[in-house]
């Protein structure tokens, strides 16, 4: 008990202590800033055009798959609007990780 005690007291001394660039630090808080409002500005225009093109256009392929006379061009109407529904949850996965700025949305890991 009294170790972990000792090991905090050292730890809150070593951060007091930074021998750090202050205008590296400030810039490398703007750069984070700005990739997050990009990353923010990029998932809004997407949002938009996920709502508005492609998930009309993923649900066609998908009617038009289910109602097609050919087993061949139906499935592969239904494999482009699995592909399309895929790749589109994809990128908002990364842009989401580009604003929390983590390689994992949930769980323990490490910051970039």
């Amino acid at each position: 008990m009294t170790q972990n005690y000792k090991k905090a007291a050292d730890f809150k001394q070593e951060i007091n202590y930074v021998h750090a660039d202050r205008q590296a630090l400030l810039s490398l808080a703007a750069k984070r800033l700005a990739l997050r409002v990009a990353a923010l500005t990029s998932l809004v225009v997407f949002i938009k055009l996920t709502t508005h093109v492609l998930l009309p256009y993923i649900s066609a392929l998908a009617y038009a798959g289910g109602g097609a006379n050919n087993i061949v061009r139906g499935a592969g109407y239904l494999v482009w609007a699995f592909v399309m529904a895929a790749t589109t949850f994809h990128i908002h996965v990364i842009l989401a990780r580009l604003i929390m700025l983590k390689p994992r949305l949930f769980g323990s890991t490490n910051y970039l």
